[in-house]
């Protein structure tokens, strides 16, 4: 079953047929500039070839973007029209038409959406219960044209601990959400309807869960054994010790994103100087039908920090994605590049 048979987000201009196309750019991640970030489109040579969403002359910062199931939107995270940077509404792009819509405005955070597989629903965290981080659920509505309208929400979590960085199964009926209180940080599962919810793993710094298409599979950020950088993690969604999805000592790796196939993994990877400082945060891909598993670096001819990624709903070019470096020979060059420029600007 592709994305266009059961996702009513289509209506208007087809963009899948876009999105297959040769050379197109099927990644969207926040990108770092100036006092701001905006959200961009990558290939999978991992360079930029477009802004998906404006830099404001009232700098503010676009994050966490999520691909809508039939690929007509994106929703993300944004300080736009907040006080503060550090203060988030949740927006959505038409990535045919390229207008933004601001879908909640509360005065709480509201972060990290998640698309139902129907696309007619958004999970999210927030703030807005006044007692800590619960997710909520934000029914949306269609108009002729396909745009969006807020249709409903309702508050799914009220536990002690803050639940946040949900994220939906692909068919539909859980949520697998991280449950965070003194320190410690564990996935746990719940129905869709916010009923049911169990604990996933144990911790202790367990984040950012996402589904393998099948619904199989959740891949994770924790620890690696014995360091203090993040790796990816995999655990069956029907419980289970986890396991290594792979191994890399250099970065720390967040917010993984499936492929619409389950063939790739794309993530983040923050590299930090001996002092423990961060100096950059890049995209990385795993092809999991490697062995062994490697982390290829994505790395944009002028390198700059981006955060969070998701793919478009349509199959990687792969080719193109093999041609890219490993991420530790593709650092290398990038953190050379950067300091050049860190020298010749000095001059």
């Amino acid at each position: 079953m592709t994305p266009r048979d059961k996702v009513p987000d289509r209506d208007g201009p087809d963009v899948l047929n876009e999105l297959v196309q040769e050379g197109a750019a099927r990644i969207v991640s926040s990108e770092r500039a100036g006092k701001g970030a905006r959200l961009v489109l990558i290939d999978e040579s991992g360079q930029r070839r477009a802004d998906l969403t404006e830099l404001l002359a009232q700098p503010s910062v676009d994050l966490m973007p999520a691909w809508s199931p039939g690929g007509r939107h994106v929703a993300f995270a944004s300080s736009r029209g907040r006080e503060s940077p550090s203060e988030w509404s949740l927006w959505v792009i038409d990535f045919a038409t390229r207008e933004v819509q601001r879908l909640t405005d509360d005065a709480g955070l509201d972060s990290a959406p998640t698309w139902s597989p129907d696309g007619r629903s958004i999970a999210f965290a927030s703030t807005r219960g006044g007692d800590g981080l619960d997710v909520f659920r934000l029914d949306l509505r269609r108009g002729p044209g396909g745009e969006l309208a807020p249709a409903g929400l309702r508050r799914l979590t009220s536990l002690p601990e803050d639940e946040l960085e949900p994220a939906w199964s692909p068919d539909g009926r859980r949520i697998a959400l991280v449950a965070s209180q003194g320190g410690t940080r564990r996935l746990r599962l719940m129905d869709s309807d916010g009923g049911g919810i169990a604990d996933l793993t144990s911790g202790p710094r367990d984040h950012m869960p996402t589904w393998s298409p099948d619904g199989k599979w959740i891949v994770y950020a924790a620890p690696a054994p014995a360091r203090k950088d993040d790796d990816l993690w995999m655990v069956l969604a029907s419980g289970g010790p986890p396991t290594h999805l792979v191994d890399d000592e250099v970065g720390s790796e967040a917010s993984p994103s499936f492929s619409v196939d389950g063939r790739v993994v794309l993530a983040t990877s923050l590299f930090r100087d001996q002092a423990g400082r961060p100096v950059l945060s890049s995209l990385v891909a795993c092809d999991l039908s490697e062995t062994p598993r490697r982390l290829k670096g994505l790395f944009d001819r002028y390198p700059t920090n981006r955060l969070g990624v998701d793919a478009a709903p349509v199959p990687l070019d792969l080719a193109r994605l093999a041609k890219a470096p490993q991420y530790r020979e593709g650092l290398a060059d990038a953190l050379s590049w950067l300091l050049r420029r860190g020298l010749e600007e000095d001059k």
